[in-house]
């Protein structure tokens, strides 16, 4: 029977077999408004029809990254060199930076698809660059050393966030158990060298591996600990911000699992580790009738203390409401301790409402752990006296009042003013801002935006109307500079007549307000007016300005930029130098850093004047004056200039020539000295702003100079009178001399060297003729003596 079976199915296959192989295959039909064709032209047509892709995010993309480890022993160092590939996609067939390894890590060769590369170091990261489509291998090795007589052994990698990264280990570890800190670890591999440890990590900045002994794990002690709960609650007004720490004190045994309830008033919104050092693996919450549990996993286990940071929040429908103060319950605890402190961030008024077995203590000696969550916010301090305590506040909201969001501290403006009535304006602004997006300007009108600076970096303004919103930092604390160029076309000068400038200042308040204004040197204003005020300064501030306008200097040039801008542009080539590298100079890097705006730069040419003005605000500084050309002051120097050379000349004759003097004055000559200074004063001080003082001091050098020579002569002429030995000419031989040094002194310029040496003659030859009376009486002296000596010895010659 079982023969029979057999044959029956090797005839069965054959029949089949001889079928399929000897029958005409029939042509199979199509279905209905079908089209044959090749695979290739169906993928060419697929790829036609598809939607174009989307613009992305991204120039490249991470695959996945395998980084594999190695260790061995080596003078109780446990040495682990590592060799991690990262597979990389890029969409733009140029050099593109990616971030490959976590610069915490010490980087020791690096390999792009098989071949020695450079790379940098960019913060928290080092960066490789990549150039063409598709995908790229980076090949990066590195190592890391631990100590090799710490057990179990604890690993720290910093990582890039790449998705699905591969860590394999291979130690020389034996019967092992490993764990994973954000991450999956698979059961390790045994081999007769050790052990292999491979688990998966997301895409996570770093994960904490650690390997034990699986036979020296310590036996489980019954669990025996107490806890302390520090917690903060900011009432708001719709609601409460509540954060608390619950450090769990671990007496006997260990444990990586705690538990608190929580009431399910509350929402959760994070739960972490106090401790950085010691994280969180996992946590989640549980609804029961006794309240929210919330589980939370160490790393792993704790035998010490660990501390758990819950933040959650309790939200109200009303402005005003009765807050109670939640109860949190550590779970496995023989005791806890409870301190609660309540505090508000916001325009709130607390008041306590209720409280029941809970002890009120003094706000000052808060806790460190409270401080951390309420700095200087906190109004009320108590520790609960038991678990069912009862404390309760309530809370009443007010209207928030409008305050300051943006102040400027000071305004600097340098303003130009050419003949033509080309005004060109320099601003800087010192601005503290908190909430604004933009700084509003109104510009003067015809005028025109040049260039705009933030911080030393050019940034684009926007307009709104007729105003322009240049965007700033947030910066309450220090302020940060802002700096406008801008040109306004006035009405041109004439021979004589009213000016006048001005800059639109928003509502800001403006703490400090200076304005260097800069006139055409053909053109003197003689008053100002405006609502700032003119600098005043003193006397030795302009007689150094007077001494300032002989000079012929241009002055020098400002920036419209500013020192920043300065320092921008030595940062871009500083750059360059940094990075000379093959790769870093093409039209990327070099699109960074071209500026798009203009250098503007300010000649500073002209009459200075200086205004200032304190706490501006709604109003708009403006600066007037009237103003004369070169030709009119000209005409009013030379009237004034001839005063002086009359009134100087005559009064040092007045005063140093003696015979000329009236009787009447020859007693009053302190008194005409001072009268003559007075005038004198008061006349330098009412022509000050005429800008006439090298004509004034010119003219009286030149009366002094003049009064000289008149004196010299006086001199000499006295000495013919006196003197009949060749010394008569020297007044005349020092007058000569005199007048040689004065017209080669800088040739026809006359300065107040010559003046001084003018007066010193003076001084120099009434000495000589003292000197001189002096000696011709001694002469005179002697000689008589000798006369009368002789007299005597001819008398007694002729008695003898």
């Amino acid at each position: 029977m079982t023969s029979l079976l057999r044959y029956f199915c090797i005839g069965v296959i054959f029949l089949s077999f001889s079928t399929h192989c000897f029958s005409t295959p029939e042509k199979e039909s199509l279905a209905p408004d079908t089209v044959s064709m090749s695979f290739d032209d169906y993928k060419k047509l697929r790829d036609k029809a598809k939607d174009p892709e989307k613009i992305r995010n991204s120039l490249f993309s991470y695959e996945r990254a395998v980084i594999e480890g190695k260790s061995y022993i080596k003078k109780n160092k446990y040495i682990i060199n590592f060799n991690a590939n990262v597979y990389v996609t890029s969409y733009e067939n140029r050099d593109i930076l990616v971030p490959f390894l976590s610069s915490g890590l010490n980087l020791e060769s690096l390999t792009v698809n098989g071949k020695q590369s450079t790379w940098v170091k960019d913060r928290d990261f080092y960066k490789v660059y990549i150039k063409g489509w598709g995908a790229h291998k980076v090949s990066a090795k590195f190592t890391v050393t631990l100590n090799a007589k710490i057990w179990p052994r604890n690993l720290y990698m910093p990582l890039v966030k790449i998705p699905g990264s591969k860590i394999v280990i291979k130690v020389p570890d034996k019967n092992i158990e490993a764990f994973f800190d954000k991450g999956v670890v698979f059961d390790s591999d045994v081999t007769e060298t050790g052990d292999i440890i491979t688990g998966y990590v997301p895409a996570v900045t770093g994960v904490n591996i650690k390997w034990l002994k699986k036979n020296t794990m310590k036996k489980k002690n019954p669990l025996k600990m107490n806890a302390t709960i520090h917690s903060y609650a900011s009432l708001e007004e719709k609601g409460a911000y509540c954060e608390s720490e619950i450090t769990f004190r671990i007496l006997k045994g260990e444990t990586n699992f705690f538990k608190i309830i929580v009431p399910n008033s509350v929402d959760i919104l994070d739960v972490k580790s106090s401790d950085s050092g010691k994280p969180v693996s996992q946590w989640f919450t549980e609804k029961t009738p006794e309240g929210m549990v919330v589980n939370v996993f160490s790393s792993y286990k704790q035998d010490t203390s660990f501390g758990v940071r819950i933040s959650y929040e309790k939200t109200e429908v009303k402005s005003g409401y009765i807050f109670e103060m939640p109860h949190l319950k550590p779970e496995s605890v023989e005791r806890f301790e409870n301190l609660i402190a309540v505090g508000s961030g916001s325009n709130v008024e607390i008041g306590e409402d209720k409280g029941d077995k809970i002890e009120r203590r003094d706000v000052r000696f808060l806790p460190a752990e409270i401080q951390k969550f309420a700095k200087t916010n906190a109004l009320f301090y108590y520790k609960a006296l038991a678990e069912d305590f009862a404390l309760s506040f309530n809370v009443k909201s007010h209207e928030n009042a409008q305050v300051l969001t943006m102040r400027i501290d000071s305004v600097e403006i340098d303003s130009v003013i050419t003949k033509e009535g080309t005004v060109m304006t320099k601003i800087k602004y010192r601005i503290k801002n908190n909430q604004e997006q933009y700084l509003k300007i109104k510009l003067p009108e015809s005028s025109k935006m040049l260039s705009v600076f933030l911080s030393g970096k050019e940034v684009q303004p926007a307009i709104s109307g007729n105003a322009y919103l240049i965007p700033v930092s947030k910066s309450a604390e220090k302020a940060f500079p802002v700096e406008i160029a801008l040109l306004t076309n006035k009405k041109a000068f004439g021979s004589f007549g009213f000016y006048s400038v001005y800059f639109p200042l928003d509502n800001l308040p403006v703490g400090e307000l200076t304005w260097r204004l800069y006139t055409p040197l053909d053109y003197q204003p003689i008053y100002f007016g405006g609502n700032i005020e003119r600098k005043v300064y003193g006397l030795s501030t302009r007689l150094s300005w007077l001494l300032s306008q002989l000079e012929e200097n241009p002055g020098n040039l400002a920036y419209a930029g500013g020192s920043y801008s300065q320092n921008y542009e030595y940062n871009t080539k500083g750059v360059r130098k940094r990075f000379k590298k093959k790769f870093m100079v093409d039209d990327q890097f070099e699109s960074e850093f071209i500026s798009n705006q203009i250098r503007v730069s300010i000649p500073v040419v002209g009459n200075r004047y200086s205004f200032s003005s304190y706490l501006v605000s709604n109003f708009s500084p403006e600066i007037k004056f009237f103003y004369i050309n070169e030709s009119v002051k000209n005409f009013i120097a030379f009237l004034v200039s001839a005063f002086m050379f009359i009134f100087v000349s005559y009064t040092l004759i007045f005063i140093l020539e003696r015979k000329s003097i009236p009787e009447f004055l020859v007693n009053k000559r302190v008194c005409l000295i001072l009268l003559c200074m007075a005038v004198f004063v008061i006349i330098l001080l009412a022509t000050f702003s005429f800008g006439i003082n090298s004509s004034i001091l010119n003219s009286i050098i030149v009366s002094i100079i003049v009064f000289s020579i008149f004196q010299n002569r006086q001199v000499s002429k006295r000495f013919h009178e006196n003197t009949k030995s060749i010394l008569k000419y020297l007044p005349e031989v020092f007058l000569v001399f005199l007048l040689l040094i004065i017209l080669f002194s800088e040739g026809f310029r006359l300065t107040a060297g010559c003046a001084a040496l003018c007066l010193l003659s003076i001084i120099f030859h009434a000495l000589f003729q003292t000197i001189y009376n002096i000696i011709s009486k001694i002469i005179l002296k002697f000689t008589s003596f000798f006369k009368s000596k002789k007299t005597v010895n001819k008398t007694a010659s002729i008695i003898f």
